[in-house]
């Protein structure tokens, strides 16, 4: 008996997912069967754990037994038990074992990790919480693992913190768990109440140890704005929860850097009139988290007027304000850093000209930012657009306003008289802060288009950056605009759904949605996550700059809400009066959530298959001829059937590796090629007696094809059928038949899927011919869903996640790779497209170099590099005044002898350039730059000089600070009579000084210039503008005299972002040119010719002249 445990265990762990994809678990071996056969007579028992220790007989007898079965064995290391055979996680996934872990007084025993930082020391204590044990073996688990020497690892991180810390490494256990004490201090010293990022915390079992490990988050109560609050009138839970069957709708407003910090607000009827909103901030994994406040008097007390028969409508959350949209208009609260102990104050934005219910249908339109370490050029922007057209009370119909949101401006510049611009309804607003653009969703008759203007001192510009992009016909309906949150990607969504990775310039369709638009999105910037809702509650699920999605069913409730936590948890928020405080929460993507999960987005037509192999299958889409252009979408493979599965509903599947378009194959404009990894059921005489007779192929009025039927070898003929029709007769070698019409039962018309390899006039007999049913009569015989998993996806980060979040800083390096394992192994190495494709949302800033291959084991592999650009390359030498490609000067920066020299085209280039440090030396590596060296500014140094700061074009007033340190180590400022000289040196142009020189240093100044023949500037308040671009490395010297040192100092800049400049005057001259050698020459040819170009006008004015009569008057007396 313990033989046949032995066997059926190791099979489980070297089939198993994570047995194949860790390896080696410890010390030991195990051997590993793969014959059924052998397996079946060997195994008698199920079995969950493995033999205590494998014996030298048992070994004997195990050979003894596998004779001719012994198909396979590998070597597998054990010592952990089963529940450290792999890593797994909390929050996402199937799994049977949970490690738990808890801040004492919160969310004790939940299999969701959610810590809470106090004004007192961080305490936090962890333990296994198992399904299908008993919590009484929880102080075993940990002594066992305590025993041998396994405690875990605590890791805290955000865009600005990253600290491990171990748990106790003692038997001495505390409340059965493994306990950890971190000082506040050591995580944070602030204590002033401002946006803060919540933090990402990550537990192992060990740091560098893979097995096992577990994610959550960290958020700091005390620093939290709106935590800190009183809403409104606090709701008791019995009144609550008769309020639950009159609301209608539910908002929720997420934290921008606390996204388990969520505001909740329902719409009611008529029954309860004001606003009422719930606050929770575990992100609603704690029952008892949420509180309700009634906000109504709050409202009221902004209005002069009566304040009667109102309703909520939306609400935002901003980093330092809370945003209410109502059916009497939109108010801003007082700053949420600054807590009263009176209710929240808030304050109504004027807009003339707009009723009860234009704000009842208006939106808000909000790009969701963390400004927790806020610089002074960012910003919070938020826009209310009216559904309505503008009228003549009103001054427009889109309003956007930025922190404090105490001014609001129309979202579309002024213009003046002589130029207007074209009338048009705006449907969304979105500011860009990484661009500083507005971006403008906009609907003119029929037309939708994007506009994208620049920002000057946070207005938009009347100049567009580039040509507005127009959408197709087909793009009827626009209902919104949004960003995804933390990254570049724009989506634009109604009837269809577009993307921009651009920032507008440009954009590539993503779905089809016409009789089902979309009408809301939601997103997780962890998990990357975008779910698109359309009218019909439809799932359809996502990732940020992906051109797919895949299809869900519907939302069994009516009311409702989607929200994702900090960790890109999907949860349907719904109202239950049987719970604590009356919110429920589902999984988002599960049954209890959906009406369905089979994803299917088939096409609403029939498919023709053409054989390549005997696992190679093109299937070709049939669209009607008369239909072409009108339903081409529902006919038409997309981008978003790419990866997806294929599927039978009598028998076989394959999985659909690219999507081609053909522009001249009538009938079938596009194909999917496929894979089959389960054989098609092919027609049987009994559904199609056809196939018992002859074919032969003729040729019919194009671009139809005749099939006739013909006697068999025993003189018998069977006839089509009606239901034959848009069935496809597949002859191997030869082009496939989609039957399209029958003019009679023993011929029919079909469309060729290959119309060069057509056998014309050719029989086959019955078994040289098949039938396979793809056809769309009335229920399809086929569909289009999420594939299953087909592999495993390994990364080499011993600390990654699902969701891999990567801080880099200025110049920053990162390099990982990932391997993809097939979960069914081909037995021999086939040519595949690659598996990975690499996104970038903004590419300007992020180098990323991949590298992908496929090894022995058919495992696809892809290596990444990414590099956070500090806009320097190696060799760099600055532009010139001659121009950019032509550097004049002997400074290399960031020096590499091993790498070529670019802009080294012209002979005044190659002449210049001269290696300082790098002198002589093979590569950069035998420069030995120090680190001071390598973030110096001196120009002795520029070979190593790695990184400058980075300012976008134009550089205007930049303050030069100038200080003196003294010899007791005292900073003072510089002053006059220290004047000072500001050079370039590279010799570049396009910069200059702002000064205040006093009337009693004028005459100083004036004598120094004349003496040393450079300008003189007084060091106090200096401001430096610059015109130009790329780098600009300054010199700064005091004049001789004044001290008996020599003082000088030298700073760079690099400036990014200039516009392209406009080539007026080169237009001009290359005009001008063009003219007068136009004109030259046509004189010169008309000279040559002896054309007489007057004379036709000459000759005229004579005749003019000669028909002129003179005119007597008589006069009669």
């Amino acid at each position: 008996m313990k033989y046949k445990q032995t066997v059926k265990w190791t099979m489980g762990l070297c089939t198993s997912p994570m047995g194949t994809r860790h390896g080696g678990l410890g010390r030991g071996f195990a051997l590993c069967f793969l014959s059924k056969d052998y397996a079946s007579k060997l195994v008698g028992e199920k079995s969950t754990r493995p033999p205590a220790k494998v014996t030298k007989a048992m070994l004997q007898d195990m050979t003894l037994l596998m004779g001719k079965f012994f198909l396979y064995a590998a070597i597998l290391l054990w010592t952990m038990p089963d529940l450290l055979s792999g890593i797994t996680y909390n929050n996402k996934g199937d799994h049977t074992s949970l490690f738990s872990c808890y801040s004492p007084g919160h969310l004790e025993g939940n299999d969701t990790i959610k810590l809470f930082l106090t004004s007192g020391d961080l305490v936090v204590h962890c333990y296994f919480l198992t399904r299908d044990r008993p919590s009484e073996i929880r102080q075993h688990l940990i002594k066992l693992f305590t025993s041998r020497g396994l405690a875990p690892t605590f890791k805290i991180m955000n865009s600005t913190y990253s600290g491990v810390f171990h748990f106790n490494l003692s038997m001495n256990i505390q409340e059965d768990a493994w306990f950890i004490i971190i000082p506040r201090e050591t995580i944070t010293f602030n204590t002033d109440i401002a946006p803060i990022e919540q933090w990402f915390v990550s537990i192992s079992l060990q740091e560098g140890l893979t097995t096992y490990i577990t994610e959550g988050t960290l958020l700091d109560l005390v620093r939290e704005p709106i935590l800190q609050w009183q809403l409104g009138e606090p709701i008791s839970h019995s009144q609550f929860i008769k309020m639950i069957p009159h609301v209608k709708k539910i908002k929720i407003a997420k934290c921008p850097c606390a996204n388990d910090v969520v505001i909740l607000g329902i719409v009611c009827d008529h029954t309860y009139e004001g606003v009422y909103l719930g606050l929770t901030y575990s992100g609603f994994w704690d029952d008892n988290g949420t509180s309700w406040y009634n906000l109504t008097e709050n409202i009221c007390s902004a209005l002069s007027e009566d304040c009667l028969d109102f309703s909520f409508v939306d609400v935002v959350l901003t980093n330092h304000h809370l945003i209410l949209l109502t059916s009497l208009g939109l108010f801003i609260s007082e700053d949420l850093r600054y807590p009263k102990k009176s209710l929240i104050k808030f304050s109504r934005a004027n807009f003339c000209g707009f009723e009860r219910e234009d704000y009842e249908r208006a939106k808000l339109w909000y790009q969701e930012r963390c400004l927790a370490n806020r610089e002074q050029f960012e910003d919070d922007f938020i826009a209310i657009t009216f559904d309505k057209n503008k009228t003549l009370s009103q001054t427009s119909t889109c309003f956007y306003g930025l922190d404090p949101f105490i001014f609001w401006r129309p979202c579309l510049p002024k213009v003046t008289k002589k130029r207007k611009i074209v009338g048009h309804r705006i449907i969304s607003f979105l500011i860009d802060s990484e661009q500083k653009t507005g971006i403008y969703l906009l609907k003119a008759q029929d037309k939708i288009s994007v506009a994208v203007r620049a920002l000057h001192n946070s207005i938009p510009q009347v100049q567009v950056k580039f040509p507005s992009f127009k959408f197709p016909n087909s793009f009827s309906l626009p209902l919104g605009m949004v960003f995804h949150p933390r990254s570049h990607f724009l989506y634009v969504y109604g009837n269809q759904v577009w993307l921009s990775t651009d920032g507008g310039n440009s954009f590539v369709v993503l779905g089809y949605m016409s009789d089902d638009p979309i009408q809301r999105t939601y997103h997780s910037f962890y998990s990357a996550d975008i779910i698109f809702l359309s009218v019909s509650s439809t799932i359809h699920l996502s990732k940020a700059g992906l051109r797919t999605y895949t299809q869900y069913g519907k939302i069994k409730t009516t009311t409702f809400e989607i929200y994702y936590d900090h960790v890109g948890i999907g949860i349907l928020v719904t109202l239950k009066s049987n719970t604590y405080n009356g919110v429920n929460k589902e999984p988002l993507l599960s049954t209890s959530a959906l009406t369905s999960m089979d994803g299917n987005v088939a096409l609403n037509t029939s498919l023709a298959p053409q054989y390549l192999t005997a696992t190679e299958i093109i299937f070709f889409a049939y669209e009607p001829i008369g239909a072409a252009g009108k339903y081409d979408m529902d006919l038409r493979f997309s981008h978003i059937h790419l990866g997806k599965q294929l599927r039978s509903n009598s028998a076989g599947f394959a999985h659909i590796m690219k999507i081609m378009k053909h522009d001249h194959l009538v009938g079938f404009p596009t194909s999917a090629f496929t894979e089959v990894l389960k054989p098609f059921k092919i027609e049987l005489p009994i559904d199609s007696p056809c196939l018992w007779s002859f074919i032969v192929i003729e040729k019919d009025h194009d671009p139809f094809y005749r099939i006739k039927l013909q006697l068999n070898d025993l003189g018998n003929m069977f006839l089509f059928r009606r239901s034959d029709i848009l069935k496809t007769i597949v002859i191997p070698g030869y082009s496939s038949f989609l039957l399209i019409k029958l003019p009679d039962y023993k011929t029919a018309l079909a469309l060729a899927t290959m119309p060069t390899r057509v056998p014309l006039n050719k029989t086959f007999k019955s078994n040289e011919w098949f039938i396979y049913d793809f056809s769309m009569h009335y229920d399809s015989t086929w569909s289009i869903s999420p594939t299953i998993c087909n592999h495993w996806i390994q990364h080499d980060d011993i600390q990654t996640s699902k969701s891999i979040v990567k801080y880099m800083d200025l110049g920053a390096s990162y390099t990982f790779k990932i391997k993809i394992i097939p979960r069914i192994s081909k037995g021999a190495q086939l040519f595949q497209m690659p598996h990975v494709e690499v996104f970038a949302g903004r590419p300007n800033l992020m180098e990323i170099k991949s590298l992908g291959y496929w090894d022995d084991t058919d495992s696809y592999i892809i290596e990444i590099t990414t590099i956070n650009r500090y806009l320097r390359q190696e060799n760099y030498r600055p532009p010139s005044q001659l121009g950019i490609a032509i550097p004049l000067t002997d400074n290399f920066y960031n020096a590499d002898p091993s790498k070529p020299k670019p802009r080294n085209l012209f002979p005044e280039s190659k002449v210049t350039g001269k290696y300082k440090q790098c002198l002589n030396k093979s590569s950069r590596a035998d420069c030995n730059c120090s680190i001071v060296e390598k973030f110096s500014y001196s120009t002795d140094f520029s070979d190593c000089r790695e990184k400058v700061p980075r300012y976008k074009f134009p550089v205007s007033q930049y303050p030069i600070s100038l200080n003196i340190l003294s010899e007791d180590h005292k900073e003072l400022k510089m002053e006059p009579p220290f004047l000072v000289t500001v050079t370039e040196v590279n010799q570049r142009g396009n910069w200059k000084i702002k000064q205040h020189v006093p009337e009693t240093m004028m005459k100083l100044k004036k004598y120094v210039e004349n003496k040393i023949f450079l300008p003189v500037y007084n060091p106090k308040n200096l401001n430096l503008s610059i015109t130009g671009s790329e780098l600009f490395h300054f010199r700064v010297v005091v004049i001789p005299g004044v001290t008996f040192c020599n003082f000088y100092d030298e700073f760079q800049i690099y400036v990014d972002d200039v516009p392209l400049p406009f080539p007026g005057r080169i237009l001009i001259a290359t005009t001008t040119a063009v003219l007068l050698g136009g004109i030259i020459y046509l004189a010169f040819i008309l000279e040559i010719y002896n054309v007489q170009v007057w004379k036709p006008f000459k000759n005229m004015i004579r005749k003019k002249k000669g028909s002129i009569q003179p005119i007597r008057i008589v006069s009669e007396d």
